[in-house]
């Protein structure tokens, strides 16, 4: 990664020069970011988990359904639901994944915006 956006993203993530405050949901978002470019791949999703937290992300990209997320368990008979999360990129990205679904022998439903 460029310095500069890495330079960018500490300055965003609020981690330049002092901790991290504990409930600040969006530096948590932008430091998962930061940790992501830069390869560090399971602490930058686990701080991304923040991004739920975070209200403006929340009221962006939250969609009105009353089902859990999947947590990784067996989907044998059950139905997964595949939507966009943060923009069309995700749409190329993830929907690989659809078949990966029912390879694991679940439904799938699939939102394209």
């Amino acid at each position: 990664m460029p310095i500069r956006n890495r330079e960018i993203l500490q300055r965003r993530s609020g981690i330049t020069g002092r901790r991290l405050e504990p409930d600040y949901a969006e530096a948590h978002y932008y430091l998962g970011m930061a940790l992501l470019l830069s390869g560090d791949l399971q602490n930058g999703f686990a701080e991304c988990e923040w991004r739920w937290q975070w209200s403006e992300f929340a009221r962006k990209n939250s969609l009105s359904i009353d089902r859990p997320l999947w947590d990784g368990s067996s989907l044998a008979g059950g139905t997964i639901f595949l939507h966009v999360e943060q923009g069309y990129g995700d749409s190329i990205q993830f929907i690989r994944y659809v078949s990966a679904v029912q390879e694991r022998g679940g439904r799938r439903s699939l939102l394209v915006l």
